[in-house]
């Protein structure tokens, strides 16, 4: 990412925070979970998850641009071509608790999203490998 393009987007976040202006998802999910989100087509997205921090991102396409704020523990992303009828793109998202996540986002001409994904407990022994079921909320 350029840091013109960088610098950009980080005044837009600013503004944004400051309006408010984002659309907010709170999903509820285990600490293996795989669910569905929206996102924006061309606006930068915000993925966070509650009380825990995002360590790795990993996409299965180019179609997404990411950019991990190790600092906060939070990513901030935007579709890198927008295209209208695209497919879902499946990013998996690993947290400092133990938790991993795979998102299939759904790009839809939206404003920019932000999605908290809160954890129903810490990573146990007794936790790990067992599979969530959720069920996202959805434009």
């Amino acid at each position: 990412m350029s840091k013109q393009r960088m610098n950009l987007l980080l005044i837009w976040l600013l503004i944004v925070s400051a309006s408010k202006a984002l659309a907010e998802q709170t999903i509820s999910v285990g600490d293996i979970a795989q669910l569905s989100a929206t996102i924006s087509l061309r606006e930068p997205n915000i993925l966070a998850i509650q009380g825990r921090k995002l360590v790795e991102l990993k996409g299965w396409s180019d179609e997404l641009q990411l950019q991990l704020d190790q600092v906060n523990g939070r990513a901030t992303f935007f579709v890198a071509t927008p295209k209208p009828d695209m497919r879902p793109i499946t990013l998996q998202v690993n947290d400092d608790g133990g938790g991993t996540y795979v998102l299939h986002l759904t790009a839809k001409d939206i404003p920019g999203e932000v999605i908290v994904l809160k954890p129903k407990h810490r990573a146990s022994a007794k936790t790990k490998g067992r599979v969530a079921s959720t069920h996202a909320y959805q434009r």
